[in-house]
């Protein structure tokens, strides 16, 4: 019945001037196909065939179609009338093909999550005076006129929910750097602080491996000569000195997204996240399961697994470090988008530790 014209290939194209019968037959056909799981059924104004018609011939044949379908009528007012036939009838209707297929992926996800059993992942104490001290550092950003923070004011966010960082100390000359890395103990990192630098390596903003007092004289004057140049008028609030932490580097941030709210990601990080680009993502709130595959489902994880040879990494402690990163989002919704890169995973019982974190507000 489908003329000889049409495409068979997946999408099949029954043609422009299809009439509503060839739709029946083709749904019919796909439906009961076992290697066919779900169909989105799509029609535009701007062929000849009959959408009020096509729609119901639908809707006549609906309780027959056994798998998942969602019509796309694409078309804006014009396709109106067809679709309160459909929608009359129950049957989900979208106005384009990717909202079409998402809301396939979602009643996909969901009846995968059904049939799952899911535990509510629980949250850990927040240690460090959780919401109340975090709305101070927010409150002083935001009166100060700011959307960032510097990574100093990111840092007392994370302690106030308990997320671990290296000892450090903030210096505003070359002989103070010397004398609080003589007190911190080498090696040291030494970054530039500066609510306006965000991406401190690509101005010369970081300085890694200082390994005694004359290297961190130099590497302050380095510092500080190198982000005046290439980032002039940026604020700049002196130079940090950081504890050296070895580990496996991996990624953890959040975005909060204006329809599905937090977003938490992890995977491999220092520099290979702009390489490789390895990630994955769950939304909050999780459930302890989601929790687990989104760590187990990446590369850097069977890193931290111990792959070839590798020293097994804490991973429970990188688990806490998602659970208060979730919790800082539940808890804050000022914050837009958190990202700390990287989180160094030292080796089994000796913790996660954030060594940077970048913050920004979600613009009034």
């Amino acid at each position: 019945r489908v003329p000889t014209v049409a495409g068979v290939t997946n999408p099949i194209d029954i043609r422009g001037d299809a009439k509503p019968e060839y739709f029946k037959e083709v749904i019919d056909i796909l439906s009961h196909d076992p290697e066919v799981g779900a169909l989105v059924i799509m029609g535009s104004p701007l062929d000849t065939a009959d959408l009020e018609a096509v729609a119901q011939s639908i809707v006549e044949i609906k309780d027959q179609i056994p798998v998942p379908f969602v019509v796309c009528f694409a078309g804006g007012h014009k396709c109106d009338k067809a679709n309160s036939y459909l929608k009359e009838a129950g049957i989900p209707t979208y106005p384009t093909p990717d909202r079409a297929i998402h809301a396939l992926d979602v009643l996909r996800t969901y009846t995968i999550n059904k049939e799952k059993k899911h535990t509510p992942m629980s949250y850990p104490a927040a240690t460090g005076g959780g919401r109340e001290a975090a709305k101070k550092v927010l409150d002083k950003a935001k009166a100060e006129g700011r959307d960032s923070l510097s990574e100093a004011e990111g840092k007392e966010i994370l302690k106030a929910y308990g997320v671990p960082t290296p000892g450090e100390a903030t210096v505003n000359s070359a002989d103070e750097a010397a004398k609080e890395c003589d007190r911190i103990g080498y090696p040291v990192v030494m970054k530039i602080v500066s609510p306006d630098i965000k991406h401190k390596t690509d101005v010369g903003g970081v300085v890694v491996g200082v390994k005694n007092a004359d290297d961190a004289k130099a590497a302050y004057t380095r510092i500080m000569d190198s982000c005046t140049k290439n980032v002039p008028g940026a604020k700049i609030d002196g130079v940090s000195i950081q504890q050296m932490v070895s580990g496996q580097e991996v990624i953890l941030s959040m975005i909060r997204d204006v329809q599905f709210g937090p977003v938490v990601s992890f995977g491999l990080g220092g520099i290979y996240v702009e390489i490789l680009r390895e990630i994955s993502q769950a939304h909050v709130p999780m459930t302890e399961e989601q929790l687990d595959e989104m760590i187990t489902s990446t590369k850097a994880y069977k890193l931290m697994s111990g792959a070839r040879g590798l020293a097994k990494s804490d991973i429970p402690a990188m688990k806490e470090a998602i659970k208060r990163i979730a919790l800082i989002a539940v808890e804050n919704p000022e914050i837009h988008e958190l990202e700390i890169n990287p989180v160094i995973v030292q080796v089994e019982g000796k913790g996660a530790y954030a060594v940077d974190a970048l913050v920004t507000l979600v613009k009034e």
